[in-house]
């Protein structure tokens, strides 16, 4: 398996140039159903090689690795003259554009008044594009090392990737051995989440969700990251709790063994009704309806029937309970 481009620029002429490879381009694409259950493995695993970072356990935003040094980054070398103003030039001889040189539209409007020919304007303005990258800026910086730069890990963007996956072992949970396989995938991702770590690990307090830890491991920018959305998205799925055609189902082996208690159950709640996932004997498979009185219903398999699915919904008070 190859990483997906996340983005793609199209050129004037229409023609068009992936980027490199980032971590929210493979969580979209497995988010998006085009990667198949049995292709998962290999895309992980190409993650690893690219994206990986081992002192961190979790993946970074894109590869790490400096292109060029800061202080390069606005230095060449060209025969042309320097003026100035859009050229300056350095006791070593380098070239380098000028301070108000800030965007392309400067640079163009500077050049249209300068007495530098068409040619060597074209030059300039290439030069200029492939120094700074204006134009495959994505809002994630590749130029220093904090705040989502180089070797952070983006919490949230783990989350979506750990979502993806788990989603992915949903829709395939009529193949138990596949979707088992995904699932332990998904369990694999989210076991190197901060608040899996001791506080020494993730040099922060680990119950606070944080929007990345730097490249040296400490952990900044505690509050309500979009990773707590995806959290509790995640907790619906590791609940079993699917809804598709408008009927609530429940899938009670999503369910990690440890969190059943000493009797074999679970409760929870959706939309405010009890739900307990209680042993029975094998094979069989019913939900049980509790209402607010003392009457009850028997409903085979684990798919709650859409009638009763919408009165979940809906929070009406005829439901009190259900018994899985």
């Amino acid at each position: 398996s190859e990483l997906f481009a996340t983005y793609n620029l199209l050129h004037g002429d229409g023609s068009v140039e992936p980027m490199r490879p980032m971590l929210e381009g493979q969580a979209a694409a497995i988010g998006a159903g085009i990667v198949a259950a049995d292709e998962l493995q290999g895309l992980l695993g190409e993650m690893d090689q690219a994206l990986g970072s081992k002192e961190l356990g979790a993946h970074t935003l894109y590869p790490k690795q400096m292109t060029v040094p800061f202080w390069k980054k606005n230095s060449f070398a060209l025969p042309l003259a320097a003026d100035g103003r859009i050229l300056c030039q350095d006791e070593k001889g380098t070239l380098h554009f000028g301070p108000g040189m800030t965007t392309e539209k400067n640079l163009r409007q500077a050049l249209e008044a300068s007495s530098y020919c068409e040619e060597e304007r074209q030059e300039l303005l290439k030069r200029f594009e492939s120094l700074f990258g204006h134009q495959r800026f994505t809002g994630r910086s590749q130029v220093m090392y904090k705040y989502e730069g180089i070797g952070c890990i983006y919490w949230h963007q783990n989350a979506k990737l750990a979502l993806a996956i788990l989603e992915l072992a949903m829709a395939c949970r009529h193949d138990r051995p596949q979707a088992g396989r995904v699932y332990q995938s998904y369990r694999d991702v989210i076991r190197q989440f901060l608040y899996r770590k001791d506080s020494m690990t993730c040099q922060a307090i680990p119950i606070e969700p944080y929007s990345h830890s730097s490249f040296n491991g400490k952990s900044q920018q505690p509050g309500m990251t979009g990773q707590v959305k995806e959290s509790v998205l995640m907790r619906r799925g590791e609940l079993g709790i699917i809804v598709e055609g408008g009927c609530l189902q429940f899938v009670p082996w999503f369910v990690s063994p440890a969190e059943f208690d000493e009797k074999g159950g679970l409760s929870f709640s959706v939309c405010g009704i009890p739900v307990r996932y209680l042993p029975g004997e094998k094979g069989e498979a019913y939900l049980e309806i509790h209402y607010s009185g003392t009457e009850k219903e028997r409903v085979p398999g684990y798919v709650l029937p859409e009638r009763l699915s919408r009165d979940v919904f809906f929070r009406r008070n005829e439901l009190a309970a259900i018994d899985v």
